[in-house]
């Protein structure tokens, strides 16, 4: 009953080393010698009061679907947690305080894996599985807000702002600085500690244990000890310190499994730390199991050196909410000999995901996952990466794409012209391109100072295209539209050599490494059509908020064209950073849930391919709650409006000609207007598409 959750001391436990190897314990339920290695897979429980009136249901039936699987031959071996167990770090989120009675209807952490979570696991009561089974890592809800001090935050600024592997060893390997940065954790390490029985004075760990004749090397890495408030993304840590005292350590040697669990994806964390942290991480581990992303996901990392291939497994979230589909995950690891050869650390190995998901109020197979009819996916972890000696396929040429984009882009539709003929008014768009501006101060993603990206002053809007993540947000008719068309335009020209230095003269973009940019223009409402119908077909990319889904369309498209250029082609570009990606109309999604999709892939798209710009457009009213792009700079943007002494003439009729926007930009931020086109009255509206 509410009120009466019992708080069950811990049981009897082991007592391990960081580096001390388990062995197999006699009180764990005997398995068939045979059975794959099995890992329950949860992250991201968010246990809090205020929303246990809503979460209890979700969770209370989570046990028991857990329990008719363990019934039904899913017994774990491990239960992994990859983060975000509490809400907000607080240690009555965690387990109540036994001096404090308190009758509200809720269940704590602890309440739940203690009273409810265990039991389910062993199909056998007299053997439950022990508690040092359960492998914990921290998220950024597993940090409380409350700690981080002014001190704490000058810490993370001056780390972030260094970018020095020894000044951050230092820092963390000191017990008084570390003690200021860990203080967050606090409720989250007493937590634990409880839970093993073992005080745990730091939020990552090691340890090796034996399953089923197997030695398995297991790194718990703490991704969260920088997480302060809603502007972590890119300001996160792992740091080279913390790696070599998990991941890449002696006691892993030889190891038949090797595994890291971590809570953020990798573009959370600093880019001066990220990409050498991922590098090492795949080098040193054969899966990785994190969290934070709130769909279900898998990477397949292939590499032409065998040693860096790696899995990675995102469960999804255990709860976001009833009507969420919320998920978690079964893993297998399976190590099979060749026949007729005795078991082995050569033997290949292969890992099962079974899928699962919370759908209309209940616990189910979830056999939405595109490719996975059956609820669950596989993967050859020893499959090579690609033939030895195969030469990769010649470069794509993209130049019938070019010449069709830039005819395209070339003119810009006016309406409102009073001519007296019914055809349609298009006028080069070379000779009638006003430069819009960028008004105000845009919201901004903090950078790795912690300072703000923002524009105090009326600037032209082509100057924002320095941010690699750009947002631009603006009212129906100020232009966002045709400045993307504009920007394809310039870029095009340039490649093709029609207008050689238009994307630095015009656009203040300096070339890539392989010359000017290819650029994407890609109507947001299109590419989500694409999405949508070939989803239906069953076809198309596994996952389905995947940044694969943008070669693919590009390909699909470029093929209706007969372009020459197929999905291969346009990956390869990516891959190569030679790309500007363009996605126009955030708003023109087709409902609330269709924007929510496209901003997680456009966010996917931000990750794969970090050397390639991304510009996005939208509507201030649809750009809002969880609609909005994390880490991309915004900038409002405004239609030309014509000084005092052009006043006589509409907003959007005056343009400027080629000579003038070679030169410097007038203090006013708009190029000077000439006169009206023939045919069309000073007075009569005239508006670009937007």
């Amino acid at each position: 009953p509410a009120g009466t959750r019992r708080c069950h001391p811990p049981a009897p436990l082991l007592r391990m080393g960081a580096n001390q190897p388990q062995r197999t314990d006699p009180r764990v339920t005997r398995h068939n010698p045979d059975d794959p290695i099995r890992i329950l897979h949860l992250s991201d429980l968010h246990f809090r009061a205020d929303r246990a009136w809503d979460a209890d249901p979700v969770l209370r039936d989570l046990a028991r679907f857990i329990a008719a699987e363990v019934r039904q031959g899913l017994v774990p071996d491990l239960v992994a947690i990859t983060g975000d167990l509490a809400f907000s770090g607080k240690a009555d989120e965690y387990r109540r305080d036994p001096g404090q009675p308190d009758d509200r209807p809720h269940c704590t952490a602890w309440d739940w894996l203690t009273d409810e979570l265990w039991p389910a696991l062993a199909p056998d009561p007299a053997r439950p599985l022990p508690r040092e089974r359960l492998l914990l890592v921290p998220g950024n809800h597993d940090a409380d807000r409350r700690q981080v001090d002014l001190i704490a935050r000058m810490a993370q600024q001056g780390l972030l702002a260094a970018a020095d592997q020894d000044q951050i060893a230092t820092v963390l390997a000191d017990p008084n600085q570390g003690a200021v940065l860990f203080k967050r954790h606090a409720a989250y390490l007493a937590f634990y500690g409880a839970w093993l029985g073992t005080p745990q004075a730091l939020p990552w760990w090691q340890r090796s244990i034996e399953i089923h004749g197997q030695r398995l090397h297991l790194a718990g890495l703490d991704s969260a000890w920088m997480a302060c408030d809603d502007q972590d993304y890119g300001r996160l840590l792992l740091s080279h310190y913390q790696i070599n005292q998990t991941v890449d350590v002696r006691a892993a040697a030889g190891a038949d499994w090797r595994i890291a669990l971590l809570h953020h994806p990798w573009d959370h964390l600093a880019p001066f730390d990220g990409s050498a942290a991922r590098q090492t991480i795949h080098l040193h581990r054969d899966l990785v199991l994190r969290g934070h992303r709130h769909e279900t996901e898998a990477f397949r990392v292939l590499s032409p050196d065998p040693a860096r291939a790696c899995l990675e497994l995102a469960a999804g979230c255990v709860y976001d909410g009833s009507r969420y589909p919320n998920a978690f995950q079964w893993i297998e690891l399976s190590a099979d000999p060749p026949v007729g050869a005795a078991p082995g650390r050569d033997a290949p190995k292969r890992v099962r995901v079974h899928l699962r998901a919370w759908v209309q109020g209940a616990w189910q197979t979830d056999r939405n996952q595109p490719g996975c009819p059956d609820g669950h996916a596989e993967f050859d972890l020893d499959r090579p990466a690609a033939a030895p000696g195969k030469r990769p396929p010649p470069p794509a040429d993209p130049r019938k794409y070019l010449e069709d984009l830039a005819t395209d882009t070339g003119s810009i539709d006016i309406r409102g012209l009073v001519t007296g003929r019914p055809e349609a008014h298009r006028f080069p768009i070379a000779e009638l391109y006003i430069e819009l501006q960028a008004t105000g101060t845009g919201a901004a993603a903090a950078d790795q100072t912690g300072e703000a990206r923002t524009h105090p002053r009326a600037t032209l809007l082509r100057e924002a295209l320095v941010n690699p993540r750009l947002v631009i947000v603006g009212d129906p008719g100020c232009g966002k539209t045709t400045f993307l068309r504009w920007v394809a335009h310039c870029l095009a020209a340039d490649r093709l050599g029609r207008d050689p230095g238009a994307a630095a003269r015009r656009l203040g973009l300096d070339p890539g490494e392989a010359g000017p940019r290819l650029p994407l223009l890609i109507p947001i409402a299109d590419w989500l059509d694409y999405i949508e119908r070939t989803k239906a077909q069953k076809t198309g990319p596994t996952l389905p908020n995947g940044a694969a889904w943008l070669p693919a369309y590009l390909g699909a498209r470029a093929g209706d064209a007969n372009q020459a250029l197929g999905t291969d082609d346009f990956r390869r570009l990516l891959d190569d950073g030679q790309a500007l990606i363009l996605l126009d109309g955030l708003d023109e999604a087709p409902d609330r849930l269709q924007r929510e999709r496209a901003v997680r892939r456009i966010e996917r798209l931000a990750q794969a391919w970090p050397r390639c710009p991304l510009v996005v457009t939208s509507r201030p009213a649809a750009y809002q709650d969880k609609a909005v792009l994390a880490g991309f700079t915004h900038t409002p943007s405004r239609p030309w409006t014509p000084p005092p002494s052009t006043a006589s003439s509409p907003a959007g009729a005056a343009h400027s000609s080629p000579s003038a926007r070679t030169g410097p930009p007038p203090t006013t931020g708009n190029w000077p207007p000439r006169s009206p086109p023939a045919g069309r009255s000073a007075n009569s509206p005239a508006t670009p598409s937007c």
